[in-house]
């Protein structure tokens, strides 16, 4: 039986030997999802303005229109939630704190997201909702 040194060592060899995409195929991924998170967006704001137009406010929209902003909303989300397990991967930054989702989703550049912890962002992001600090 292997004693826990050997398993241990194991492991980490297996975590070293896993590749890790490149920057550039991150920054593909990442320019990928951003073009594909503005469109759905873009596709429910405009649904949203419609229904707004037609029903005098968004509340009163039919529940197939409700359904339909549904799933758009949910898109939405979740291709933003994509955006988090790139960051992870080539960001010194935690990008799931202290910045609004929405701003990372739309405006967060890739310059930004793998500039190092010593160098200042080239813009200041907006704060979360209960952030103190600036991310910097």
């Amino acid at each position: 039986m292997p004693t826990f040194d050997q398993t241990y060592e194991a492991a980490l060899n297996a975590v070293k030997k896993a590749k890790k995409p490149s920057v550039a195929v991150q920054k593909a991924k990442f320019e990928k999802l951003r073009a594909q998170y503005l469109k759905q967006e873009n596709d429910f704001t405009t649904l949203e303005r419609e229904v707004a137009i037609r029903r005098g406010r968004v509340e009163y929209a039919s529940e197939s229109e409700r359904k339909k902003l549904d799933s758009l909303r949910d898109r939405k989300w979740k291709t933003g939630s994509k955006f988090y397990p790139i960051l992870e991967e080539v960001s010194p930054r935690r990008w799931e704190s202290g910045v609004p989702a929405w701003w990372i989703h739309r405006e967060l550049s890739w310059e930004d997201a793998i500039r190092p912890l010593n160098e200042r962002l080239s813009v200041t992001p907006p704060l979360a909702y209960g952030a103190t600090e600036a991310m910097r």
